[in-house]
């Protein structure tokens, strides 16, 4: 099976000139995204990519996960999930909402931009945290789940001209920072947005026995 991430950047490939105007639909920008890739998967791989089908493994705290459910999931043909994948699209003013939702409040913005290289340490992210919203929250919550590959996928859409220094600085923390632990990752600049992707470590990568 064609690889997710693969399948990732090649429809953006496809769908770079129509992000512009698909932006501005206020609500429903990730749920465009997520149906495009879909659709993309199906046709020129003939993979099977599924929205909102597989669901978030709850946190050791045994706290409600709240019916979530990840982005994109890929099965095997037993239906077992192989590939799981969260997607966030970050822009403007809703850039620290995007990043850390309403806590996370380890990584202040203005931390990760006094770093050279930002780093956020996942493995010092609670439970507690994790059941948050947000990327680093998305992040966490994907490590827990037991599938061969996880994906952390940020779609970063670039600032109008009308946008504020804060705005500006934030920007420049997301075009830099890195999760940690992870098994790589990827960037690639189009017309309008840049696209980051992570392939995140399980949670128990780093537990010595």
């Amino acid at each position: 099976m064609e690889d997710l991430a693969n399948i990732v950047f090649n429809a953006l490939d496809e769908l770079e000139g129509r992000m512009e105007l698909a932006m501005q639909a206020n609500g429903c920008r990730e749920a465009w995204l997520q149906a495009e890739i879909m659709m993309h998967a199906k046709k020129k791989f003939a993979v099977d990519i599924w929205t909102n089908t597989e669901p978030v493994v709850p946190s050791s705290n045994g706290k409600s996960t709240g019916g979530r459910k990840h982005d994109l999931a890929a099965y095997d043909d037993n239906d077992n999930p192989v590939t799981v994948a969260e997607l966030k699209i970050m822009s403007g003013n809703f850039l620290t909402k995007c990043m850390f939702g309403g806590g996370n409040g380890k990584w202040q913005p203005a931390a990760l931009a006094a770093a050279q290289t930002p780093i956020i340490d996942l493995d010092e992210l609670t439970d507690d945290e994790a059941e948050d919203w947000g990327l680093i929250s998305d992040a966490r919550r994907l490590r827990r789940h037991p599938a061969s590959e996880r994906l952390l996928v940020m779609v970063l859409l670039d600032l109008g001209e009308e946008s504020t220094t804060q705005c500006q600085k934030l920007q420049d923390v997301m075009e830099r920072v890195t999760f940690e632990p992870n098994r790589g990752e990827r960037t690639k600049a189009y017309k309008g947005f840049v696209v980051r992707m992570w392939k995140l470590e399980p949670m128990l990568a780093r537990i010595s026995v």
